[in-house]
């Protein structure tokens, strides 16, 4: 009854870890960073400027054709 206790326990804990990695993984952040912290307003706005960007890019390109 222990072996599956602990079997149970370490599952548990390891899904736990694993989701807090894969966080992190997805959001290309370090590993051991905290996954469910705010990104930082500077990002967010570099992310919409890049964005912004892209589109005025791709319209340009599309008023040439």
């Amino acid at each position: 009854m222990k072996a599956i206790k602990y079997t149970v326990l370490g599952l548990v804990i390891g899904m736990l870890v694993g989701i807090g990695l894969g966080i992190n993984i997805g959001k290309e952040r370090p590993l051991l960073s905290n996954p469910f912290a705010e990104d930082p307003m500077t990002e967010k706005a570099k992310a919409a400027a890049n964005k912004a960007k892209e589109i005025y890019e791709e319209t340009k390109r599309i008023i040439k054709e």
